[in-house]
């Protein structure tokens, strides 16, 4: 009996010595978190807070012995409900049947492993898995050097196949308990996937990871800043490392990461292949908005990291415009009004707005920019049904439209087109208040409501009709109540199905409402913009970590990469010398892929029209996060137009200042989209001129207009009104080619005029104090050549100092990041342009004329712009009406009158008028298709 006792007593202690892994608590910890091991479970204590969550170590493998034929598509599978635009998704085919599948856990065979046993070495815990057929795993956890506790596995494949593995022990919630979640690219706030949606590298344009909140702590799962090459992420050529999914088996939300991605070429394995990865675990005592922004600062350093190079924004934008002013090679159509689009859709031209060339015309005081580019796109505009248009009923591609009846212009867009010509043109006014209550489709198939709170916001602007601020505030209330207090559980906000797909359908309108508290400065209105704000950072690029180093680019001497358009077109590769330049030049962090249901091919794109907002918010906040993301949007990224984006591999053949100075079919490294270059230049004023309010804390301030455009095109445009410089008031934007010759490529300016002075803004782009000598030209201004300017200088805002201009030149040395600001004495200004426009002109209701004829509508208006007017015709009827359109008019009472006929549709004139021409009489004659006249 002892013995038996005995016996019994051995078991018992041996139980106890297998178990103790288990049973007994263990821990590791640091200046952040604790994790604790105890029994089949694991509790993580963020320090600062006090909070704990629990863990479990479990890990899900998924696997195929087949080639899981990884796809991305535009619909997701059958048991897909909820609409959520237009998103790409990953699919892959089942396991068994022809199905094309995007739930994620139904890709191939799912195992689940939980922890047979956990030991605790010096600074890490090891869990131990038992062995399965196919493959062997361990993991361990400890701390990465940010602080987070790491989980990090280590899988061996025993056999050929398809592997992915992903760490599936954090908390579930049902998504009803949760505040706010978050997985890239597009569920955000509540909106919980329907499917379990895998978000692959490419897709989290913005971290690599995914969070929920919930009970005051956001907690998530990001991929370690060691694991992501420094490269962009291309999912054509498999240069994918993850994916990211937060909807599990059971339909809870809980954060999760597989690598390597089922079916990318590195997810097939051979029998004794390893694979290892690591992720860290991650809790904030507070919003996910704000979890973001930490994570992105604290585990992938995102700072301000960038300053000019090669060129200032100011040789950069006047490049552009030089570039822009060419009818070859920027593709402009002088017979059609328009910019070729056959980029995107055959047959079409494309514009977006004419307050973008509008305003650069008057900052830059050039007539030409006026009549050869503004005043045509403001005709195309008033008259065409929609921003793409094409005379080919056979293309369908983008819904164009080849209708001219127009305009395509938001409400808010012709009201301040109505202020942009002080209401002498009337044409603006009357389509702005007879539009309110109209819906239209003016791009792809958004709709654009008339009566929205933005437009009747632009209306009281145009009107100082307080009703129209009114209802704009009531409206704008209303929308915050229900988009920004409340948050999103689904698309429906984003418009109609399929139609969302740019980050503006997705995001609050924060620029907008940013725009609102400029204007009223209630608080309410600027807590909702940064709200928005914080959401459209989601989608803005924050990683990889940017290694110190150079990268070598076009090692053959060619670009080796081709964008789907050139593999489309069959252009071969573009001559490129190899060069080697540091790597910070050629990261794509601050900017954002194009859409949601095209980050494959257009992955991160040069027109960050949100850069000026994201400055002005950072002012208005005190948050100089958001000025770091503006800034690494723009600063020394180009040096004339550089194409729409980054694409596939990084490469520097964009920057070149010659860069867009080719045939459309002589581009292999991006796509050029014609139309986009004015709203470009637009956003560097934008930029410019919002830096420069910043910078001088809000005293050199020039009022703009907003000017909504389409899409994510949204900017302040300037020039129009004049503003304020440290006190002294009506000072005017004046900033034509060459009006400062500067020896420093790091200091960006702005001048202007005014009070018998000429202004310089001085602006260091650099972390380093930079001398600048600055020369301002003679033939420009009435400086003096061989002489002295008593000169008022303000440097980062401090009192003024007395300075002098000599012989037209001044030495400054400017702080990192610094401004000075230069008030130079007895300098008259001339303008050239704006000395036009500043001119009283003619102007009367009767300047716009609708007439119903035979053969349709037949409009026309006086464009009157100071001593500049013209008159535009345009008759509404099609081609298969109408053969031909004769217009005869007679200038004034005693004018000759003059014949001109349009032979091919569509079927206009615009001529422009003498200064003083009061009146213009005339008539149409149309010859119809039958051959009647």
């Amino acid at each position: 009996m002892m013995k038996k006792y005995a016996l019994l007593f051995v078991a018992i202690c041996l139980l106890s010595v297998l178990q103790i892994k288990y049973v007994c608590a263990q821990k590791i910890n640091n200046r952040f978190y604790q994790v604790q091991a105890s029994g089949k479970a694991m509790f993580i204590k963020h320090l600062e807070s006090g909070k704990t969550f629990k863990i479990t170590p479990r890990f899900t493998v998924i696997s195929r012995l087949d080639d899981p034929h990884l796809a991305f598509k535009m619909k997701a599978d059958r048991f897909m409900k909820q609409p959520i635009g237009s998103v790409r998704v990953p699919h892959w085919s089942a396991p068994a049947g022809n199905e094309q599948i995007a739930d994620f856990f139904r890709a191939g065979t799912v195992q689940h492993l939980t922890a047979s046993a956990i030991e605790a070495g010096k600074d890490f815990l090891k869990l131990s898995f038992k062995e399965m057929p196919g493959f062997n795993l361990t993991a361990t956890i400890s701390f990465a050097k940010t602080g987070q506790p790491a989980v990090s596995y280590q899988f061996i494949a025993k056999q050929e196949g398809y592997y992915t593995i992903g760490f599936t022990g954090m908390p579930e919630y049902e998504a009803r308990q949760l505040t706010a979640l978050w997985q890239p690219p597009v569920w955000q706030e509540k909106r919980f996937p329907e499917v379990s949606f895998l978000s692959t590298e490419d897709m989290c344009s913005s971290l690599p990871g995914t969070m929920v909140e919930a009970n005051g702590l956001t907690l998530g799962l990001i991929t370690d800043p060691s694991e992501i090459p420094f490269r962009l992420p291309y999912q054509p050529k498999g240069n994918i490392k993850m994916g990211v999914v937060l909807r599990n088996e059971k339909g809870k939300a809980q954060p999760m990461i597989f690598a390597p991605v089922l079916g990318n070429p590195d997810s097939r394995m051979s029998a004794g292949q390893e694979y290892t990865f690591t992720q860290l675990i991650y809790a904030y005592p507070g919003p996910q908005t704000e979890a973001f922004i930490d994570a992105a600062k604290n585990i992938f350093g995102f700072k301000d990291y960038r300053e000019n190079v090669y060129a200032n924004l100011n040789k950069t934008i006047e490049n552009m415009i030089d570039f822009q002013l060419d009818d070859v090679y920027s593709r402009w159509s002088t017979d059609m009004k328009g910019f070729d689009y056959s980029t995107d859709v055959a047959s079409s031209v494309k514009n977006v707005s004419g307050l973008h060339p509008l305003s650069v015309a008057l900052i830059t005081d050039n007539k030409g920019i006026y009549q050869r580019r503004a005043l045509p796109m403001i005709e195309y505009l008033v008259s065409r049904e929609k921003f793409l248009f094409s005379v080919n009923k056979e293309i369908k591609r983008q819904q164009p439209s080849g209708r001219m009846t127009g305009p395509a212009i938001e409400v808010a867009e012709l009201a301040a087109l109505d202020r942009f010509y002080q209401g002498k043109s009337p044409v603006f006014a009357y389509f702005a208040d007879s539009l309110r209550y109209t819906s239209r489709q003016l791009n792809l198939t958004k709709i654009s409501k008339g009566d929205d709170w933005p437009n009747l916001l632009a209306l009281f602007k145009m009107s100082g009709n307080k009703s129209y601020l009114d209802s704009a505030t009531k409206k704008a209330d209303e929308y915050i109540a229900r988009r920004i207090i409340t948050k999103q559980t689904d698309f429906s906000d984003s418009g109609p199905v399929q139609a969302a797909q740019f980050w503006t359908d997705y995001a609050p309108l924060w620029m907008e409402l940013l725009n609102l508290y400029e204007l009223t400065k209630q608080e309410k209105y600027l807590d909702a913009a940064e709200q928005g704000a914080r959401l459209y950072l989601q989608y803005i690029w924050l990683y990889p970590k940017i290694p110190d180093g150079n990268i070598t680019v076009n090692e053959k001497g060619v670009v080796d990469f081709l964008c789907i358009e050139a593999v489309r077109d069959n252009i071969p590769h573009m001559a490129a010398p190899r060069q080697t330049v540091p790597n910070w030049q050629v990261s794509q962090i601050g900017l954002t892929p194009e859409a949601s249901n095209t980050i494959s091919w257009n992955p991160a794109i040069f027109l960050a029209q949100f850069a000026p907002h994201y400055l002005r918010l950072a002012y208005y906040t005190g948050n100089n996060f958001y000025r770091s993301v503006g800034r690494s949007a723009v600063v020394g990224r180009y040096t004339n137009y550089p194409g729409y984006d980054i694409d596939g591999e990084f490469n520097t053949v964009y920057v070149r200042p010659d860069y867009p100075l080719r045939f459309q079919h002589e581009v292999s490294y991006n796509q050029f989209y014609y139309n986009h270059v004015w709203p470009q230049i637009a956003m560097l004023f934008d930029y410019l001129i919002s830096d420069v309010y910043v910078s001088s804390k809000g005293n050199i301030n020039f009022p703009g207009e907003f000017a909504p455009a389409y899409a994510y095109l949204k900017s302040n445009v300037y020039g129009h009104q004049p503003g304020q410089f440290y006190g002294d008031d009506d000072v005017r934007l004046w900033m034509p080619r060459q009006v400062l010759k500067i020896d420093n490529e790091q200091i960006n300016y702005l001048t202007a005029y005014g009070n018998n002075k000429f202004y310089i803004v001085l602006l260091n782009q650099s972390n380093r104090e930079q001398d600048a000598e600055i020369e301002i030209n003679p033939f420009l201004t009435p400086v003096k050549r061989s002489g002295t300017h008593s000169a008022e200088i303000r440097l980062n805002n401090n009192a003024p100092v007395k300075g002098q201009v000599k012989d037209g030149k001044m030495h400054l040395k400017i702080t990192p990041k610094g401004i000075a600001a230069i008030a130079v004495t007895e300098m008259p200004v001339v303008t050239q342009f704006q000395q036009l426009v500043s001119e009283s002109c003619y102007s009367d209701t009767g300047s716009y004329r609708i007439i119903e004829s035979p053969f349709g509508k037949v409009k026309s208006a006086i464009i009157s712009f100071g001593a500049l007017s013209s008159f535009y015709c345009w008759l509404e009827a099609a081609g298969e009406q109408v053969k031909a359109a004769t217009f005869y008019y007679k200038k004034g009472m005693d004018g000759k009158e003059i014949k001109y006929t349009d032979s091919k549709y569509p079927f206009e004139l615009s001529i422009p008028l003498e200064h003083g021409e009061e009146e213009l009489k005339f008539y149409v004659e149309a010859t119809m298709t039958n051959g009647a006249t």
